[in-house]
């Protein structure tokens, strides 16, 4: 997706098995103080830092300065640990993160007992500079182009720029080289809670005028700095030595940490000039930019070389470049029938960007989705297998054909005209074990309340049914042929036929269970078992037998007909006395009566189906034999179950091992099929007249 500025960005989708961006670690920040507990001095130490402050970093495996968007940004936990170099094996505490619109604060303890832990607390108090580096993993990823702009953190940035637009915080390292080499960093001695309060110290104050110093307020921050390592040097006699031992000479102190200050400017100094060397007086953006974000002579090299490298002409001009949402409506505009559901989907702005793109070939769509995620984009000679590998650990690809399978498959799913959810309830199962459902039985007529108020108890019989859930799936893949001919075309078509098999598979359930009339389900005792052929009389009869089905109290429970469910060859007839409205019998000949009217048109709405004809599915099936169905949101002669009421199929990406070539998806559902109440359906076996 590009903006109205001109950035591009992508949406990660919850349904893919590839590899997640590696962890990035961005530009130091300063530690701001450690401390011990007060009175204690053998307590853990406790620090805060300012481990991020929202600007641009510069981080070696981008291309692009990069840029934390701190309103996408979350800790992966109240307390998140604390590492020397990103190092999981050299642990250094743990602190509590604080992420506000401006910066990341920490406020932590050093409780790590390693190596790690006491190198950090041995440099702080001899006055190490320690910086601060956030480890966090990216999610979604904006990359802004040169020329254009993004808002982040309440600033503007111009491109080139990455912005990390949702990322997870899972540490912050404590590191020896900050990118901004203009910080200046002082690290409290155990018991102060920060520079200007150990500087305004009267010991310090005395210290310096004993030693011929002026007082701290008139000192520079230059000059503070190694007075301050020389007077904590000063107090602590050397290891192993009793009081009386001489002192150190701190003016020799005071001087090598002068020299190590000096040595680091002169660094900055050195980098400074090296940047300006490269630019060259041509390029001022780069060289104000690599000097304020610390950027080495060679990262600022590297840029001007890109801002120098002859430009070819633009591919696609001046249009956006697609998202994620344009390319899978592209997909889906060829291989899906019906375009009024994308438009729902997608709405019509998407829909009309998308329509450039519904012949879009599969290499095509790999190159795009390594540009839209940031990744290298493979030159136009590189082999399959190497455009497969850059595009398949993006973000977007495995998204978009994820989704692409899944609305596909879903209109075929769709599109079947099954019967299975039309005459059965819906039930819902929370797992794979047996469940039991409650037919209508016992006594629930409301009484006349008494006059003390008192109110009579329903009673329950024990008229219960039983259902489960089972999986049902199959897989579906892009094989390497579909890959190298380039065609996303068969690929599309696969979870089609997977859509309208988990339909077929819920039919094939069903009709098998009506079929087996289980425990004699149909049967006269159950006063749902008639044998008249399909017509005036026979419906009436099945009319009647369904009407005059009572309860456990013999009371009628008022159930009626709603569905005439028959086979392929009684389908005409069916629909003949639902749409007729006149009838004639035949009767002028005799002495009975002649009706001229129709009195079940329009009552019991025609549904035919080719289970119930075929003998081949199964030995009972007739094309004689009929069903008379009641509604069953009222008394359910039959249930469908699914795990969880999800009655969709599920896609997902599956992980193919080693032997095998290509990528893979899965579709599956969780479904059950079971008889619930006898009451709720009358068959005629058609076998008199």
């Amino acid at each position: 997706m590009r903006s109205k500025n001109g950035t591009r960005c992508d949406r990660p989708t919850l349904l893919t098995c590839s590899a997640p961006p590696a962890a990035i670690e961005l530009a130091p920040e300063p530690v701001d103080w450690i401390q011990a507990a007060e009175g204690d001095p053998d307590a853990p130490k406790r620090f805060s830092m300012v481990a991020y402050t929202g600007g641009p970093m510069r981080v070696s495996a981008y291309m692009s300065p990069i840029v934390v968007d701190l309103a996408g940004l979350k800790a992966a936990a109240d307390e998140i640990p604390n590492l020397l170099n990103h190092d999981l094996g050299q642990i250094v505490g743990h602190s509590q993160v604080e992420i506000s619109a401006q910066r990341v604060k920490l406020a932590g303890v050093i409780s790590g007992g390693g190596p790690a832990a006491q190198e950090v607390l041995v440099a702080s108090r001899r006055g190490f500079p320690w910086k601060a580096s956030i480890g966090a993993r990216p999610e979604k990823v904006e990359y802004v182009e040169q020329g254009a702009s993004a808002k982040a953190n309440g600033r503007t940035f111009q491109g080139p720029v990455q912005i990390i637009r949702a990322a997870t915080l899972f540490e912050v390292s404590f590191v020896a080289v900050g990118a901004d080499a203009r910080t200046n960093v002082n690290v409290a001695a155990a018991g102060a809670a920060s520079t200007k309060e150990r500087n305004m110290d009267p010991k310090f104050s005395e210290w310096l005028k004993a030693n011929g110093y002026d007082t701290p307020e008139t000192l520079s921050e230059q000059q503070l700095v190694p007075l301050r390592a020389a007077f904590d040097a000063a107090q602590r006699p050397p290891a192993g030595t009793a009081e009386a031992s001489p002192k150190p000479d701190v003016h020799a102190i005071a001087a090598e940490a002068l020299a190590e200050f000096r040595k680091g400017q002169a660094a900055e100094t050195d980098r400074v000039a090296r940047i300006r060397k490269a630019c060259a007086g041509r390029h001022p953006e780069i060289e104000a930019k690599a000097i304020a974000d610390g950027a080495s002579a060679e990262a600022a090299e590297l840029e001007v070389l890109r801002a120098e490298r002859p430009k070819g002409p633009a591919i696609h001009g001046s249009a956006p470049a697609p998202d994620q949402k344009v390319l899978e409506a592209g997909i889906l505009l060829a291989v899906m029938a019906d375009e009024g559901r994308l438009v729902k989907a997608y709405g019509d702005q998407v829909l009309e960007q998308a329509h450039k793109f519904r012949r879009i070939r599969f290499k095509e769509l790999m190159r795009i989705c390594c540009a839209i995620d940031g990744h290298q984009v493979p030159q136009f000679d590189a082999s399959s297998a190497e455009l497969v590998k850059a595009a398949f650990s993006t973000v977007s690809l495995p998204g978009i054909l994820s989704n692409v399978g899944h609305k596909v498959m879903l209109e075929a799913y769709t599109a079947v005209p099954a019967l299975v959810d039309l005459l059965c309830k819906r039930l819902s199962a929370s797992d794979f074990k047996t469940h039991t459902g409650y037919r209508l039985s016992g006594d629930f007529t409301m009484r006349e309340v008494a006059p003390d108020g008192e109110l009579e108890h329903a009673t329950v019989d024990e008229a219960t049914y039983t259902y489960a859930v089972k999986t049902y799936g199959r897989y579906f893949g892009l094989t390497r042929q579909m890959e190298v001919n380039d065609d996303l075309g068969a690929f599309a078509e696969i979870p089609r036929m997977i859509g309208r098999g988990a339909v077929l598979m819920k039919e094939r359930l069903f009709w098998t269970l009506v079929h087996a009339n289980t425990g004699n389900f149909f049967h006269s005792n159950n006063s749902n078992l008639i044998t008249k052929v399909l017509g005036s009389v026979g419906l009436g009869l099945a009319a009647k037998a369904l009407e005059e089905q009572t309860d456990d109290q013999g009371d009628p429970i008022l159930v009626s007909g709603r569905y005439l469910v028959v086979p392929p060859a009684l389908h005409e007839t069916a629909d003949e006395l639902y749409q007729s409205t006149n009838l004639n019998t035949g009767g002028a000949a005799t002495a009975e009566k002649v009706p001229n009217r129709n009195r079940y048109a329009g009552r019991y709405e025609p549904q035919a189906s080719p289970y119930l004809g075929n003998t081949s599915f199964h030995a009972s099936a007739s094309d004689i034999a009929w069903y008379l169905w009641g509604d069953p949101a009222d008394v359910a002669a039959f249930g469908a179950a699914y795990l969880n009421g999800v009655a969709e199929p599920v896609v997902e990406e599956v992980e193919l091992s080693g032997q095998y070539l290509g990528r893979a998806w899965r579709g599956y559902l969780d479904f059950g099929v079971c008889q619930a109440d006898c009451r709720g359906a009358v068959k005629s076996t058609g076998a008199t007249a």
